[in-house]
């Protein structure tokens, strides 16, 4: 759900959008439609080959407006504790806060503590639309998927 000209709007599909670190020292924003997953990681995996490449970081094809995204980050050189995420303002006059309601999800270095491996994760969520105990249930079920997964190869 977003919020659009002050009304609720229930989105049927949400796409995924993230960044790449290209080859100019810089991050480049991308999205990607979201599918079945085999389809989805190839998707990505493309894009993130091409925009590696690219100058520019916001391209032609991308729409800044959307909101019909979860947004996708990563920190992979520190290991953090607590994450702000800015909320963009609003021109003077506009009251529409459709912008500061798209969910953002990241994660930081991973470190190894107490033989286990830890990874630092953070959501910028609206609490209008989702309460603790989702929340809670979103954080132990990407754990859980985190558990089964085999790192040893």
């Amino acid at each position: 759900m977003r919020v659009h000209s002050g009304e609720p709007y229930h989105y049927d599909k949400i796409d995924c959008s993230f960044t790449v670190a290209n080859n100019f020292g810089y991050f480049v924003n991308r999205s990607v439609e979201f599918t079945d997953y085999k389809t989805f990681y190839q998707s990505v995996s493309s894009v993130i080959e091409k925009a590696k490449h690219e100058k520019n970081i916001h391209p032609q094809n991308s729409d800044l407006s959307r909101t019909d995204l979860i947004c996708f980050s990563v920190i992979p050189w520190i290991d953090y504790q607590a994450m702000t995420l800015p909320v963009l303002t609003n021109p003077p006059g506009v009251s529409d806060q459709t912008y500061n309601i798209v969910p953002c999800v990241g994660w930081g270095k991973y470190v190894e503590e107490d033989q286990r491996l830890k990874m630092s994760m953070h959501m910028k969520i609206s609490h209008a639309f989702i309460d603790g105990k989702p929340l809670a249930d979103a954080f132990n079920h990407i754990q859980a998927a985190i558990n089964e997964m085999d790192f040893s190869k």
